[in-house]
């Protein structure tokens, strides 16, 4: 094989390589061969001329970062990254009042904590003992709260106004 001939296909194995490691898990080990196929093509194409040395170099430094960073951003984008990551359920925004009608049925009532919300806490609404989760910050025991929505299967609840 020629000259030029080799120093693609170092280029190759060393992107070849670096793919790899997307699905391969080698602790490092899969990027060190690859820096090192990559450090081969660098120095063959400084055999072949100090111009294109630092042309492959220039764009090794650049290429290796951009396209981690590439890869690292968009894999789920992408079509083989869909089928390592799959997308994370969305919960549509009726299922936890639907889950729980008694909750659902407490939204805009007021109540009155009966321990800390730190955010979870205790509160009583109408008789009825339910756990909360204060929607901002702390609120201490004793005070009146609303109940704002349920999100996750909790009572989200907001200090009452006056």
């Amino acid at each position: 094989m020629d000259h030029v001939t080799i120093t693609i296909l170092f280029l190759i194995a060393a992107l070849a390589v670096f793919f790899a490691e997307i699905f391969v898990p080698s602790g490092g080990i899969l990027f060190v061969v690859g820096m090192c196929f990559l450090a081969m093509f660098v120095m063959r194409m400084f055999s072949y001329s100090q111009a294109w040395g630092y042309a492959a170099l220039v764009g090794s430094l650049i290429g290796v970062p951009g396209g981690a960073i590439f890869i690292v951003r968009n894999l789920d984008r992408l079509p083989f990254g869909r089928k390592l990551i799959p997308p994370n359920p969305d919960a549509p925004s009726g299922e936890a009042a639907a889950a729980h009608p008694e909750l659902a049925a407490l939204v805009g009532r007021t109540g009155r904590t009966l321990t800390p919300l730190r955010p979870v806490g205790t509160c009583e609404f109408d008789g009825r003992r339910v756990q909360c989760v204060a929607e901002t910050g702390s609120i201490e025991s004793g005070h009146a709260v609303v109940a704002d929505c349920v999100r996750m299967n909790e009572l989200v609840v907001r200090p009452a106004q006056g």
